[in-house]
C-alpha cells in the first residue's frame, strides 16, 4: 500500500512540475493543460504498444513509459487499460529500459521542466 501510494504521489508530483514548467514556459495554462493531456492521453500509449526500430530512445525519454515502469506490481498497467490486475504480458510489451534509466528519465523531465520554467519566470516582463 506504501508503495502504491508513494507511486501516486510521484505521478502527481511530476504532472505538476511538468505542467507548471510548460505553462510558465508558454505564458497561458489551456495550452499546457491540452498538451499534458494529449502526451498522457494519447502519444504514451502510442509509444508504449509500437516498437518503432530507429526511435527506441525517443520511446524511453518519454515520462510516462518511465513511470510505468515503476509502477507497483498489482496495479493495471494504466497504458493498457482494464478494471483487473495487468496481463502477464503487459511489461514486457513497454520498451525495454532499466530502472536506472527510468529513474534517470523522470529526473531529467523534473529537473529539466523546473528550469525551464524558472527561467521563463525569471526572464518574463513585469
Amino acid at each position: 500500500m506504501v508503495k502504491t501510494g508513494l507511486w501516486l504521489e510521484l505521478e502527481a508530483l511530476i504532472g505538476f512540475v511538468v505542467g507548471l514548467g510548460l505553462a510558465a514556459l508558454m505564458g497561458q495554462r489551456t495550452v499546457a493543460v491540452v498538451m499534458m493531456i494529449v502526451l498522457e492521453i494519447i502519444l504514451t500509449p502510442i509509444f508504449s504498444r509500437v516498437s518503432i526500430p530507429h526511435f527506441v530512445n525517443l520511446q524511453r525519454a518519454v515520462v510516462g513509459l518511465a513511470t510505468a515502469h515503476l509502477e507497483p506490481g498489482g496495479l493495471s498497467v494504466r497504458i493498457f487499460g482494464g478494471d483487473g490486475p495487468a496481463p502477464p504480458h503487459a511489461a514486457s510489451t513497454l520498451v525495454p529500459e532499466t530502472t536506472f534509466v527510468a529513474v534517470c528519465v523522470i529526473i531529467a523531465w523534473l529537473v529539466g521542466w523546473t528550469i525551464l520554467g524558472a527561467w521563463r519566470m525569471n526572464t518574463r516582463d513585469a
